[in-house]
């Protein structure tokens, strides 16, 4: 029976919380799963469902039930790669021929090590090498890149895999955002693992155009941009217009949205 386990983010820390099982896969049934919390996580939390669960449907418990009704945890679909996120793995890790339940398996395995929110699972985090932990790239290498910039980021020894967190049918990339004093530039990063809280780099959630990309495409993006900042002015609560951009690159502009669930103390 094939594992995977589960990590959250809670009170500045990663921790193990559970087991992801998918208890049919001997039988290469990869769509019936189960969730364990860990015995001494379910016996510090038990019955809550706030940020320490999974989900409001899946509260801390020291058993599993699935009220009679075994498939797929809905909750897997908001963490695992989505739309163009899951595109890009299915041909990274070469897995067009798979079932979409197998490809399920394998992306929750290989492809959520950065989802949006305070989960991930743990199996998904790369190996760490020094020369990822170093490797910065300019605004003009996101901008000018735009779909290309995984590849490029991959090819120069980044864990580019930290940058496809975000879902949607929109290309988006997961990035950090710094100053060298050194160049007297901004410096850009991936951050697969998340653990260093020290670090007080801007958190980016970087869109692009969907669709072909075309001349209405661009203008939608661009419109986005000047609608949070008229939605903040009328005194609508959206996402902070502090530090957002909208950066025109050499084909296509790019939004750099705050990212709304990483708070930086």
């Amino acid at each position: 029976m094939e594992e995977l386990t589960l990590e959250a983010f809670i009170r500045g820390e990663w921790i193990d919380i559970g087991i992801i099982s998918f208890p049919k896969s001997s039988q290469h049934n990869f769509r019936v799963t189960e969730l364990n919390y860990l015995s001494d996580y379910a016996l510090e939390h038990h019955d809550k469902d706030d940020f320490h669960a999974v989900s409001l449907n899946h509260p801390v418990s020291f058993f599993f039930d699935d009220m009679g009704k075994p498939g797929w945890l809905k909750f897997l679909d908001d963490i695992m790669p989505s739309g163009a996120s899951r595109r890009y793995w299915v041909k990274h890790l070469d897995i067009e021929d798979l079932s979409s339940d197998e490809q399920d398996y394998v992306l929750l395995k290989f492809g959520t090590m950065s989802p949006i929110g305070n989960l991930r699972v743990k199996d998904s985090l790369p190996e760490r090498y020094e020369v990822a932990d170093n490797l910065y790239f300019s605004v003009d290498d996101v901008k000018n890149r735009a779909g290309d910039f995984l590849d490029y980021a991959q090819q120069r020894g980044a864990a580019a895999g930290g940058a496809t967190g975000a879902g949607g049918e929109a290309p988006k990339l997961i990035l950090r955002c710094g100053f060298d004093h050194g160049s007297g530039s901004e410096k850009i990063w991936i951050d697969p693992y998340q653990d260093d809280n020290s670090n007080h780099d801007l958190h980016y959630l970087v869109k692009y155009p969907r669709g072909s990309r075309s001349t209405i495409d661009c203008n939608i993006l661009r419109a986005e941009f000047y609608f949070y900042h008229e939605l903040t002015e009328m005194g609508v609560e959206t996402i902070s217009t502090d530090g957002m951009r909208l950066e025109e690159g050499l084909n296509y502009p790019s939004l750099w949205l705050p990212r709304f669930d990483v708070q930086i103390n």
